[in-house]
């Protein structure tokens, strides 16, 4: 029995966003700035392109809904989700420099591919 004035809930949910961030779940992903420690925004977390089975699929659903609700209660999750992932989510057209903010050292050998050209 507990009385909870949020701070249970809050609680709950720091715990789900840590699972959401450990190895144990194969939903979101390091960044490879993150992997590298390279480039900025080196804390940033991206989602799985590997998560295609049904169940990741309804976990993706989940962190939907979880992103939904934190929205409508105003309390942020500890989830740092990288402007590339947020762009294609709202529909907006990524571009190379949001790229860098998840793997500059990709876009740096693209860019030396292309000088090359």
């Amino acid at each position: 029995y507990a009385l909870d004035e949020g701070g249970l809930f809050r609680e709950s949910l720091s715990e789900i966003c840590s699972e959401l961030k450990s190895h144990v779940l194969p939903l979101l992903l390091q960044s490879k700035n993150q992997q590298n420690g390279t480039g900025i925004d080196q804390d940033m977390y991206v989602l799985n392109p590997g998560a295609t089975s049904e169940v990741q699929l309804k976990m993706i659903d989940f962190l939907g809904a979880l992103f939904g609700m934190s929205i409508r209660s105003g309390i942020l999750l500890d989830l740092n989700i990288s402007r590339f992932v947020w762009k294609q989510i709202a529909g907006d057209e990524v571009t190379k420099e949001d790229l860098r903010f998840i793997d500059d050292l990709y876009v740096k050998d693209l860019d030396n591919v292309l000088a090359k050209s």
